[in-house]
């Protein structure tokens, strides 16, 4: 992939190197700063944990499948 590419939470894409689907569970802005465009955390369909893609590295490596309708929440479990 190599045009920009805006990838938003719970999309899924095609990940090459691995010959795998995968869901953006999160987007950030943290690394490049907020004016930068939004790079993004993936998650593989076998349950791996790929980490973050930069904006460039999401346009390269990344091909967009389209929304999956599912969105990823962190829930807390306090105790004491």
């Amino acid at each position: 992939m190599d045009s920009p590419q805006d990838l938003p939470a719970g999309h899924a894409v095609f990940y090459a190197r691995e010959q795998s689907v995968g869901i953006i569970y999160e987007t950030y802005t943290f690394v490049d700063g907020p004016a930068a465009r939004p790079g993004v955390s993936l998650l593989l369909a076998d349950g791996r944990n790929l980490g973050g893609f930069s904006a460039q590295e999401a346009d390269r490596f990344l091909q967009p499948l389209g929304d999956t309708g599912l969105h990823y929440t962190l829930d807390f479990i306090r105790t004491g």
